[in-house]
């Protein structure tokens, strides 16, 4: 069983905050000693923040605002951590986490990620993340969605600020 099995674990639970954050600080260096493992829990972690529970994907932006709010500590917990947010090519069929925030998207955890070093180039199974931005994303929202407009203004936003940090095609 992976050592990071019990981090997959307390982020399903109801109280994941509280139990990742008994798992890591029981096990200094954990996520360092397993930096591909570390990452596939991470880049968890950010789905889940990421990832209002709606069944509509495409949430307004209030719920996400306030799920974001109430999440933020689990990412947090990573980063203090030292979670790996970048990720040999190939390794993940996910990409990176920064991939996994632009493909919700979510400008402010992407903006986390860059500030702390995360490569808006590294090489994804897919294009590129700059690419991700501008056509992915888009790619499963009806035309006719009522949050179209929102979203459009959000991946306006993210590639933007992929564009800041330097990000190419």
């Amino acid at each position: 069983m992976s050592p990071l099995y019990s981090v997959f674990r307390a982020l399903r639970t109801s109280t994941p905050l509280r139990c990742v954050r008994r798992v890591l600080e029981a096990s200094p260096g954990l996520l360092r000693a397993n930096p591909r493992e570390a990452t596939n829990a991470f880049m968890a972690a950010v789905a889940i923040v990421g990832s209002p529970p709606s069944p509509d994907r495409w949430t307004a932006p209030e719920e996400t605002r306030e799920w974001l709010m109430a999440s933020w500590p689990i990412l947090e917990l990573f980063f203090e951590h030292g979670a790996p947010l970048d990720l040999a090519p190939g390794s993940s069929p996910a990409g990176t986490p920064l991939a996994i925030a632009v493909v919700l998207p979510h400008p402010c955890i992407a903006e986390a990620l860059l500030a702390r070093g995360a490569d808006p180039n590294a090489p994804q199974r897919v294009g590129t993340i700059l690419s991700m931005a501008r056509d992915l994303v888009l790619s499963g929202l009806p035309a006719d969605h009522e949050l179209r407009p929102q979203i459009e203004a959000r991946v306006k936003e993210m590639v933007a600020l992929l564009l800041r940090h330097g990000a190419r095609e």
